[in-house]
This record gives C-alpha cells, structure tokens and sequence, in this order.
C-alpha cells in the first residue's frame, strides 16, 4: 500500500511526539551522562602538550637550529584531571636556560625539568616526556651596519608629487646574526606597505622583514613621506653645442628650446634657466647625415619632473671658418 507525502509526514510527527519516546531519550541522555562521570573518574592516560620559552640566551650567541615549541607530556590521572589539562586553561610554559648551552652543553635533558613539570601536572603522574633530548646549536653572533630602505608602492592623488626624498629613520641599523647570513644582507626592508591616492604628508611606523637567526637593533622604522600639490611651468634655454671640430662652426635654429616641466609649489620659484642644460652633437650630425639634431637633456634639477622639450630637435648648417690672410 503506498502512502502520500501527508500521510509520511503526520506518522512522523506522531512518532517523534510519542510520550513513550520522550521518556526513553530522557532516561537514555541521563544514563550516559552517568556512564560518562563513571568514565571519567576511573584512572586513564592521555597525552597534552606542554609550552616551551627559552630564556637567558647570552646577547653574544644565536640559535641556528629549529627548537620544539612545546613538550609532549603523556600523564596518569582521573579522566576529569586530564579533560581539564587537554581542553581547560592552558599550562604555563615551561622556562628552558640557554645560558649552560652556551657554557658547552649541545643539548638539553628535558627530563632534568621533571620536578618543575609535575608542580605544572600536580594531580597527575607523569609518565612520559618527549623529546627526552633537545638538540641546541649556538653560534658566536657577528655584526653589520646596513641600509634600511622602504617597501612601498605609492599612488599619490591626482595633482600631488613628492617634495622631498622620503625619509627613513633610523637609515642605517646594526644586524647581528651568524656570519654565513649576515653575508647575505646588504639591505633591511620594511614590510610592504600601498599607499593609494596620497594626498596629506604622512608619518608612518612599520616593522622590518625578519630574517631567521638574525635579529636587529631597531625593530621598528619611522617613514616621513612629504607632498604637495604640483604645476606646470616652462622656460627658455639656449642649445650648446659639443664635439665641433676645430675649423668648423655648427649654426643652429632655433638656437634656444623651451622646456615644459612640473614642480612643486614649494619649488616653483627655485627653479630657472641655469638649472637647465641642452645640447647637440656635432658627431650625430656626421654619423647619420640627418637634416635635424635631437636635443640631449644635459643637466636638470631632481625637483622638476615629466620633462619636455619643444622643439625635440633643431635644423642645422656645418660652415668652415675662414681665417683672415
């Protein structure tokens, strides 16, 4: 006989609110609690983890090997006791003296701790350490003096540059760390760090990049960064000449080129003519036959930018020089 979809779900209802069943979960959910509390008081062995913190490393010497993070304890205890232990409040670490590593030990006996775990352990009995060694390998630390530099991409918003070079405190610091890896550092950098649309002059604190057995005497870095809106601004500049032989002039025309550049508002008027210097080669003149020079920028100031010359390059005439009989 087959049932409908309403007939299934009004017997299921009916079983699920069946006052006999009701009566057996109940009884059911006591019984295991009680079955589990029984459990739990009988004597049991687990396995839970121990914190390690190393300490008293003398400020001459660096770890160069991987050291265990924590001890693997396996204790004897009432199964409430060691519930508590693996998923209460975790146990303080354990502190491990490095000092009589660097007195000539190679390794540490974790069972030397024991008396200091089971204080750790009170209720418990501590059947097992592991490791039962840790392997310490200490080298004499070197030093080096070396650059800082920043990690950045920096996006400035519209109409802004830079006024000045970014500023880096400290800009040098001192590494110290094993000789085979401080060979490797000629620079320390700042973690990453974008800057998108930059606008107002930033002070910012950022860590360095870590490298493993080295360590720094600075942590953490100052970066200045200064902006300012820009303009646009143009100048008349006379074209030099180089490499005309003697005997020989190179007339040129125009004789002057006007430069386009942007600067900042702090540097506008700082800026003039002098601070520009273009020229042509005569040698250009003779190895590509062309009838016009590019115009070479000789000299310009860091504080302009975007750069343009108008013309790019000038008509020319090679005349020989006459001399007076």
């Amino acid at each position: 006989m087959k049932l409908n979809v309403e007939e299934i779900i009004t017997k299921t209802k009916k079983f699920l609110t069946n006052r006999d069943l009701l009566v057996f979960m109940f009884f059911l959910l006591i019984s295991t609690a009680l079955w589990t509390l029984q459990e739990l008081r009988k004597q049991s062995e687990d396995t839970v983890e121990l914190p390690l913190k190393y300490v008293n490393l003398p400020n001459d010497y660096v770890v160069t090997n991987d050291l265990p993070d924590h001890l693997k304890l396996t204790l004897e205890g009432q199964g409430t006791v060691l519930v508590k232990y693996r998923f209460g409040s975790k146990l303080s670490p354990l502190e491990i003296d490095l000092n009589e590593i660097a007195k000539g030990k190679k390794s540490i006996n974790t069972n030397a701790y024991i008396s200091q775990i089971q204080k750790k352990v009170s209720e418990t009995q501590i059947k097992r350490i592991y490791p039962e060694n840790i392997a310490v390998t200490l080298e004499k630390q070197k030093k080096k003096t070396v650059p800082v530099a920043l990690d950045a991409t920096i996006d400035l918003h519209q109409q802004y540059t830079l006024c000045d070079s970014i500023k880096i405190l400290p800009a040098r610091i001192t590494a110290y760390g094993p000789q085979k890896e401080l060979s490797e550092i000629d620079t320390i950098y700042t973690e990453h760090i974008d800057w998108e649309d930059l606008k107002d002059t930033t002070t910012i604190e950022l860590a360095l990049k870590q490298k493993k057995n080295v360590r720094y005497s600075d942590t953490i870095i100052t970066i200045k960064v200064y902006t300012e809106k820009f303009t646009e601004k143009s100048i008349q500049v006379p074209i030099s000449t180089k490499n005309v032989p003697s005997g020989y002039m190179l007339r040129i025309f125009p004789s002057t080129v006007t430069i386009n550049y942007q600067v900042g508002l702090s540097n506008y008027d700082k800026i003039d003519a002098t601070a520009f210097a273009v020229e042509v080669d005569y040698r250009e003149a003779q190895k590509n036959g062309k009838d016009k020079l590019d115009i070479k920028i000789k000299k310009s100031p860091k504080k302009a930018f975007n750069i343009k010359l108008k013309p790019e390059s000038v008509g020319y005439i090679i005349e020989e020089k006459h001399t007076n009989k």
